[in-house]
């Protein structure tokens, strides 16, 4: 542990996912797996917890605004591309909110890279869980415990 170690941890994300997030790469696989979502017609939706700002970031760069540019830039919101709706997009300011989000727009899976939000005991017990991990056997549903 560094002293201070959250706070420099928070300000390195809000330089990655800031001014740095166009140097990020789709992870492999997704683009495939969004090609088979829309051959299939599910709806895609991407829920974030994602603050306007970061902490600790003195050019308070609205980190909504390049993640929605990122998305738009890696064809995400292209009808020849990955065919999302802008309109499908959620940024929540808080996990509470990001989960409530989850309860209220009619999701029957949701995938998260965080065990903490699909453990949450807010989490809405209808909505199957997939933990996003480079692991094997990363899918789970029901009560998922990590």
């Amino acid at each position: 542990m560094l002293p201070d170690g959250e706070s420099a941890w928070q300000k390195l994300q809000g330089l990655v996912y800031g001014r740095g997030i166009g140097g990020a790469r789709i992870f492999a696989g997704l683009s495939s797996f969004l090609q088979r979502a829309r051959a299939v017609a599910d709806t895609i939706l991407i829920i974030s917890h994602k603050t306007e700002h970061g902490h600790f970031d003195p050019e308070k760069i609205n980190l909504r605004n390049v993640a929605l540019k990122w998305l738009k830039d890696e064809g995400f919101f292209d009808a020849r591309g990955f065919g999302v709706a802008i309109e499908n997009v959620f940024f929540e300011s808080t996990r509470d909110e990001k989960l409530r989000r989850i309860a209220t727009a009619g999701c029957n899976v949701f995938i998260d890279d965080l065990p903490e939000i699909l453990t949450d005991p807010n989490f809405p017990a209808a909505v199957e869980r997939i933990l996003f991990s480079d692991k094997p056997a990363a899918a789970v549903s029901g009560s998922y415990k990590a």
